[in-house]
């Protein structure tokens, strides 16, 4: 039942189109009644200038924005992303096919950016960032558009592992694709209009715009790399001893954020009792207390020996072992001590 009431809320709010109502105050008609007659950022900013295209992209954003966020943390908090993404699609769907316009609308690009960003911001963006980049070489909008929700679909089921999130995520692909068939079946024959984005934007921004937002992608790609990169770490197969202590000193920092966030003082003892778990867990060793040499924690057949600092409230580790894998004592923010 959350699926279909998200999917009507998500609706009603997509059938607010924002470009009738700038165009109507700019020019006194319809979005349908100038330029291409899209109801949408592109052909209202043609028309009626660049603050006006904002306008119209806040307001799409916002009409799919709200509807995900109220059904995923308000309404359905128990279905989280799944009620969140069919939020997300009835908002396209109301976008593309407003009742109140006889099921005329736009072609559902702010809307489906939105809806997957409500889903994942950081890999929402990334997977804008590869649209971006589509049109930066084709220049061709409606290919860059169509290749938006097509890659976030792609790392969803990396990410989420749920065959439903996956489905939702085609249905608007598919939806992006129907909406911007025309545009293909120009591109085929030589006829679509090019667009080139990256020169209008070095004219409007200056000549480093386009090296700023490569900076911006690596910088957003290298984020979202980092759960992949603990995972990594946290891998037994792959771990020299360096890797084993890196996980046994994260596991501690966790455990003293989630001691603090339940209003208890951290201290030795559950210090202790953190260290103790993290090695149960993962090498199936104990220690007596700190300072005490660990056997069997060490992949390369080393002692380890974990030390307390009751001021700072910080561990270190040290190995006996020789010719391990180098890793900085500042990786991670964690001192890990030399071998």
């Amino acid at each position: 039942m959350y699926r279909l009431i998200s999917l009507l809320i998500g609706y009603v709010f997509g059938n607010f189109l924002m470009a009738d109502v700038v165009a109507k105050k700019y020019t006194g008609k319809k979005a349908s009644e100038i330029g291409s007659g899209n109801p949408g950022m592109a052909n209202v900013m043609a028309q009626c200038g660049f603050g006006a295209g904002l306008l119209v992209l806040a307001g799409d954003l916002a009409k799919t924005v709200i509807p995900c966020v109220l059904v995923r943390f308000l309404l359905f908090p128990d279905h989280g992303l799944t009620a969140c993404a069919y939020a997300g699609l009835g908002a396209v769907l109301g976008h593309d096919f407003p009742a109140a316009v006889r099921f005329r609308g736009g072609k559902g690009v702010s809307s489906t950016c939105a809806a997957i960003f409500c889903i994942s911001p950081l890999w929402g963006l990334l997977s804008m960032t590869v649209g971006m980049y589509i049109v930066f070489a084709s220049q061709y909008l409606g290919l860059g558009a169509v290749f938006i929700p097509l890659a976030f679909t792609g790392v969803s089921w990396l990410l989420f592992k749920s065959p439903e999130l996956t489905f939702v995520l085609l249905l608007e692909s598919v939806l992006m694709f129907q909406r911007h068939f025309p545009a293909f079946r120009n591109i085929r024959k030589g006829t679509e209009k090019r667009v080139d984005v990256a020169g209008l934007l070095k004219k409007k921004f200056g000549r480093f715009t386009i090296l700023i937002t490569i900076a911006c992608t690596i910088a957003l790609f290298l984020i979202a790399m980092h759960p992949w990169y603990v995972d990594y770490m946290r891998t037994d197969h792959i771990q020299t001893c360096a890797r084993s202590r890196y996980c046994i000193v994260l596991d501690f920092e966790n455990a003293k954020t989630s001691v603090a966030a339940g209003g208890i003082a951290f201290g030795r003892e559950e210090a202790l009792t953190a260290v103790r778990e993290s090695l149960e867990d993962h090498f199936g060793v104990t220690i007596s207390d700190f300072g005490e040499p660990v056997a069997g924690g060490c992949l390369g057949g080393g002692t380890w020996t974990i030390l307390y600092d009751e001021e700072t409230g910080e561990i270190t580790t040290y190995c006996t072992a020789q010719d391990h894998e180098e890793i900085s004592e500042t990786e991670g923010l964690y001192q890990l001590g030399n071998d």
